[in-house]
């Protein structure tokens, strides 16, 4: 089974929006709606899932 590596995904313009957007989130007690939404889009969070079954 064939997976992607987790970080091959993750660009510096991914880390460092959710770096800079992290405080609000804390600070609010919100949900990180955008960071999540973003996170499945690059395929992040399909990353642990192998190619052969979707990931």
């Amino acid at each position: 089974m064939t997976t992607t590596h987790p970080a091959s995904v993750l660009t510096e313009a991914i880390l460092q929006g959710c770096k800079e957007r992290a405080p609000g989130y804390d600070r609010d007690n919100t949900f990180f709606d955008e960071d999540f939404k973003q996170l499945k889009e690059v395929g992040y969070l399909l990353s642990a899932v192998p190619k052969e079954l979707g990931g």
